[in-house]
């Protein structure tokens, strides 16, 4: 995908696989859900919050505010692609990750 000029596309994905996200919790990712490391906290990699309690929208199992670390031991980088992804565009805080990536949906 990536090498198709699809970006947005190989990063949702990538996340969409790593974080275990169902399809409307990734399209519902906004900028201000993503949260950089904080290594004095012993956080190291990036972190998602799915589902904010102020969007209205509880995960599957009705939980809101779910934090999802990116940490996979299998994909170390996904933190460091996301970081790159959101340097890339021009996203305002409360602007959805993946807007230009609506054909998304047709392939779940």
């Amino acid at each position: 995908l990536a090498a198709e000029g699809n970006i947005a596309m190989a990063i949702a994905f990538l996340l969409s696989f790593d974080a275990y996200l169902r399809p409307y919790e990734l399209l519902g990712i906004k900028r201000w859900d993503c949260l950089p490391p904080v290594p004095r906290m012993g956080i190291l990699s990036w972190c998602v919050v799915i589902c904010p309690v102020h969007a209205g929208s509880p995960t599957k199992t009705g939980v809101y505010d779910d934090a999802v670390r990116l940490d996979s031991s299998t994909r170390p980088q996904i933190s460091r692609l996301l970081e790159r992804f959101l340097h890339m565009g021009e996203f305002k805080p409360h602007g959805k990750l993946f807007l230009g990536t609506c054909h998304i949906e047709n392939c779940f």
